[in-house]
């Protein structure tokens, strides 16, 4: 089971992305509509697994992700 961060800024998105990973026997941590909430939430509960939209506002997937590897090499 791996522990997971979902960041999109779409909710029907997060939302069969969450039924999909749970029926997989993951657990979903935490949503985040952009990139900045993600990196935040990361700093303060890291996860094993992060999929994210690549286009969202105030942090795009690709800046979320430099700044995250920043954080920790394992994401």
């Amino acid at each position: 089971m791996a522990t997971v961060a979902l960041c999109d800024d779409h909710p029907f998105m997060m939302v069969g992305q969450q039924r999909m990973l749970e029926g997989l026997g993951h657990q979903v941590l935490r949503h985040a509509s952009n990139g900045r909430e993600l990196v935040q939430f990361y700093k303060e509960t890291p996860v094993d697994l992060v999929i994210m939209d690549i286009h969202m506002p105030k942090a795009n997937g690709i800046d979320a992700l430099t700044r995250l590897r920043e954080i920790s090499l394992d994401v």
